[in-house]
């Protein structure tokens, strides 16, 4: 019986882990949208000795978070994991969830964030994802991902050099979208910093 449950529950994993659809940063919306007031009223007062950013807005185990230019996003800090749909109107965030817990049992990498925005797809909700992973600074996915897009400004595509600087750059432009878990430290800056003022040498000297 035990083994039966088992096979159950692995085929169900299998086939949420189908309805998956690999992405990159550059395909998102930009938001899910701007905060909107209920009442349509803004609190323009400052209360006493307030002085921290306030709690974010909880959804089941979903913070809400701002961002800087307005939009919104919602963060799990248990599974990490970061969505822009907006979960003030999603409906069927059991069904998200039996997703995200599909995929996290497959990865089995905690340090990983998974970004995920459900999406409707030929009559079937689908989920649109990819994975940050930060210690490698690229994204990537649980599938084979056919990058013919996502690759096509670069020369020599089929180098694995050239595919990874341009992961590396869709991991960047991840965090245009979800600043929230952005930390850098010291070398890494002077590193980029570095490279910058070489490519920039490098342009002025083409043109």
């Amino acid at each position: 019986m035990h083994n039966s449950n088992a096979g159950s529950s692995q085929q169900q994993g299998t086939k949420l882990l189908e309805r998956g659809i690999g992405i990159w940063p550059t395909q998102l919306p930009r938001y899910a949208e701007v905060v909107i007031l209920a009442d349509n009223h803004e609190d323009t007062s400052v209360r006493m000795k307030e002085i921290d950013d306030p709690r974010p807005a909880t959804y089941g185990s979903w913070q809400e978070l701002v961002h800087p230019l307005g939009g919104t996003y919602y963060f799990h800090n248990t599974k990490n994991v970061l969505t822009p749909t907006n979960l003030r109107r999603y409906m069927d965030l059991h069904s998200l969830e039996d997703f995200i817990d599909a995929s996290r049992a497959a990865v089995n990498e905690d340090g990983w964030t998974l970004v995920v925005l459900p999406t409707i797809f030929m009559g079937e909700e689908r989920f649109q994802y990819y994975y940050v992973v930060p210690h490698k600074q690229v994204i990537t996915w649980l599938e084979d991902l056919n990058g013919e897009l996502l690759f096509g400004e670069c020369i020599q595509p089929s180098e694995w050099s050239h595919k990874r600087l341009e992961l590396e750059a869709q991991y960047w432009k991840h965090f245009e979208f979800f600043p929230n878990q952005l930390r850098m430290e010291c070398p890494q800056i002077r590193r980029i910093r570095k490279e910058l003022v070489c490519y920039i040498g490098a342009i002025v000297r083409i043109t």
